[in-house]
């Protein structure tokens, strides 16, 4: 247990830096390809494919428990069973990341798309079993465990905010292959963050490969019988909009033309526009993650899920207003825009924080991977579909869909209790 002020700021800083990381790959491999895959001009359609990543870091619910059971030889020495394996993971990740950085993503498409997929198992694995170490980290009592869960959230935020924002930037200025080979080197030297980390207590190596696998369910069953389909419902649809929209929410942005008094912001186009936002949201996305661990700390959980849902379920309804126009005032995209960015941070860290107060410290990093095994699958299949319903349909359709997607929450949010 962490007691003095020195090992709580070392704790806490790691923690704050390690969420960074998780979010670089994360990003890296989903949002900012994205952006990359956008600007050679691929198919609608095609941008839905960058969801089956989600399928990856749902199948990690088979894999947790091998890395809870057995050791990274050799690092074992130096790190805890969790933290090598984290390490592990980022040192690979960071690796693959920098690898594709020497390849087209068209040109070099099938190894291109298995580094992809490597680097996404890897960061799944690495996100589940360092949100349970964090979860081990905690002190034992709920005020120190919304705290460093809450900074391991804003890491994320900021690790996404860099990714996602900053790296856009650059891409005006810079190729995405070099922006990916920067990270790449960047990720893997903060591997070493490990060895700073405090180190918690060891599993137990007597535990079977049976135990691994089963007792973590059954003890998540055991705890939350009451409301086992409730959870089930959150975990699904909660964050089933921005699963929806992600793959193609840049390629419908791009397409915007911008109207104005000032003939010049005519002439640029959209992304100057897009560029601004890009810069600005950061500090809104922090805003937002703040004051949602305030709220946490001053209301239920309960009663701030269900308001993030549906605020976050009326961000569509801007949408619907831009695409039905021909021309569009660039006022009201960047509203657009930041409206969706605070109500994105604000629900996500609300989502994080809740499910982690459904798992116990003992067994976190099998029943987060539980839990994010339904959200996972969900996300994929609809945020597979994003792309045809463009194709066939209409961005009309998709954003109606978006609106009332993840409404169903609300039913299931209501039988949850207000804190676990």
């Amino acid at each position: 247990m962490l007691d003095n002020n020195y090992n709580l700021k070392i704790r806490n800083n790691v923690v704050l830096a390690l969420g960074l990381v998780s979010a670089a790959i994360y990003a890296l491999c989903s949002h900012t390809l994205i952006y990359w895959l956008s600007d050679l001009d691929i198919p609608t359609k095609a941008l839905g494919f960058v969801s089956l990543i989600y399928i990856i870091q749902a199948l990690k619910i088979f894999w947790i428990p091998v890395f809870e059971k057995f050791n990274v030889p050799l690092l074992n020495k130096f790190l805890d069973r969790r933290a090598s394996w984290i390490f592990l993971c980022i040192l690979v990740s960071g690796s693959l990341i920098l690898y594709i950085s020497f390849l087209h993503p068209l040109r070099n498409m099938y190894v291109f798309a298995t580094c992809i997929a490597i680097a996404t198992f890897g960061m799944s694995i690495m996100d589940t079993l360092l949100r349970a170490q964090i979860m081990k980290l905690a002190i034992d009592n709920d005020k120190d465990q919304t705290t460093i869960m809450g900074l391991g959230a804003f890491g994320f935020r900021i690790g996404m905010y860099i990714c996602i924002n900053i790296y856009f930037l650059l891409s005006l200025c810079i190729a995405w292959k070099y922006i990916y080979r920067v990270s790449g080197v960047l990720i893997i030297l903060s591997s070493l963050l490990l060895f700073i980390l405090p180190k918690v207590t060891e599993l137990s190596k007597e535990k079977s490969l049976k135990e691994l696998l089963i007792v973590p369910y059954q003890s998540f069953l055991k705890k939350n019988k009451k409301y086992i389909w409730s959870i089930v419902g959150f975990m699904v649809f909660f964050r089933l909009q921005d699963k929806l929209l992600a793959p193609t929410f840049y390629k419908f942005i791009s397409g915007l033309k911008p109207a104005s008094s000032l003939p010049f912001i005519s002439q640029l186009g959209i992304k100057p526009i897009f560029s601004f936002y890009k810069f600005i949201s950061g500090p809104i996305m922090a805003f937002s993650v703040y004051y949602s661990i305030k709220f946490l700390k001053k209301h239920s959980y309960k009663s701030n899920a269900f308001i993030s849902v549906l605020v976050h379920s009326l961000t569509c309804l801007p949408l619907l207003i831009l695409n039905m126009q021909k021309t569009h005032i660039p006022l009201f995209i960047l509203f657009t825009l930041l409206l969706e960015k605070l109500v994105r941070g604000f629900s996500s860290n609300v989502y994080y924080l809740y499910q982690s107060k459904f798992c116990e410290k003992e067994h976190a990093a099998g029943q987060i991977a539980m839990l994010s095994f339904l959200e996972a699958m969900s996300g994929a299949i609809f945020g597979l579909s994003s792309g045809y319903i463009v194709a066939y349909f209409s961005w009309t359709a998709l954003f109606i869909l978006g609106t009332f997607i993840s409404l169903p929450v609300l039913f299931f949010i209501k039988k949850l209790p207000n804190d676990l």
